[in-house]
């Protein structure tokens, strides 16, 4: 196995911006959310805290052959009406469409979350949460975050309006 096949989880540097951001934008294109104008203003803040406060942004990306195959981006922070009580919030996890449903992208993915509960446990947080809303292969979602022992806590629903 050469160095090039190794996938390696790492934070995110400044470096990657422009990788990441076309990465975001993929996903942003597969969701059902595509109709709604992508912003590189907003990415580049959400990019910005990521590096300037690791402490509360987690910005993680899984690299092969040294290019980015995935990203996860959560936050830390309280339950919004409880104290004392520390949540991760997973707001998106993205592995790219090309090895998504191979062996290569179970291993992006199951590295994504193994460095996000890591993450979460240094920040002493209690809970961690996936926030699924994309709307791109829910059934298969559902089993790999039930098959790693995840529980559901409900659905989200959508009207347009």
């Amino acid at each position: 196995m050469s160095d090039e096949d190794v996938i390696r989880v790492r934070r995110v540097q400044e470096s990657d911006f422009l990788q990441v951001r076309d990465i975001a934008l993929e996903n942003h294109q597969e969701s059902c959310f595509k109709e709604v104008e992508f912003s590189d203003e907003k990415f580049r803040k959400i990019f910005e805290l990521i590096i300037e406060r690791p402490d509360l942004h987690a910005g993680l990306i899984v690299e092969e052959g040294g290019y980015i195959r995935g990203y996860l981006y959560a936050t830390l922070g309280e339950y919004f009406i409880g104290e004392k009580s520390l949540f991760v919030s997973v707001q998106s996890i993205y592995v790219i469409a090309g090895i998504r449903e191979s062996l290569a992208g179970g291993k992006v993915t199951l590295g994504l979350v193994k460095a996000i509960k890591e993450w979460g446990a240094l920040r002493h947080a209690d809970y961690l949460m996936f926030h699924v809303t994309s709307g791109v292969q829910i059934k298969s979602t559902d089993r790999f975050f039930r098959r790693i022992g995840l529980k559901i806590l409900g659905g989200n629903y959508l009207l347009s309006l």
